[in-house]
């Protein structure tokens, strides 16, 4: 019996760039599918995958003198570091960074999906790899390290 992956694009073209993005992430992704499907019955969407230095720049223009933070459950749990001078991992090749769609899911749910995730896919170097940005466009950002 062949599974199928509740995945779903916001654009045509980010199935093709999931099939050239890490492998790692690949795997990281269709693990939550799995789980949301299972434990909830709900669908992932996925928003964004590559960007260019010109996207980052514009989706985070307003953010980038302050930094941004992430919250669940109405608490932060991570800053981003607004120095940092590496490109964003939506900007490497391959693609090491995956956007979805976050309102259809409740903050319980959401808290589910990052436990698991970052369980079973530590990140290292104490940094997430699931990560539910709140203030800055409300998503879902999944990543996996450099090798």
């Amino acid at each position: 019996m062949m599974l199928e992956l509740e995945i779903d694009f916001k654009y045509k073209n980010l199935k093709e760039q999931l099939d050239r993005a890490d492998p790692r992430l690949r795997a990281v992704l269709f693990e939550l599918a799995f789980l949301v499907k299972s434990r909830f019955n709900k669908r992932l969407l996925v928003t964004h995958i590559q960007r260019t230095q010109k996207v980052q720049n514009l989706l985070y223009q307003d953010k980038m003198e302050q930094g941004f933070f992430v919250w669940i459950k109405r608490k932060r749990f991570y800053s981003a570091d607004k120095k940092s001078s590496t490109l964003s991992p939506h900007q490497t090749r391959p693609c090491r960074a995956v956007d979805l769609r976050s309102r259809c899911f409740t903050d319980e749910e959401i808290l589910d999906m990052k436990k698991h995730l970052d369980f079973w896919f530590p990140y290292g170097g104490g940094k997430p790899t699931f990560l539910c940005h709140k203030n800055s466009g409300e998503h879902i950002h999944l990543q996996v390290p450099v090798k």
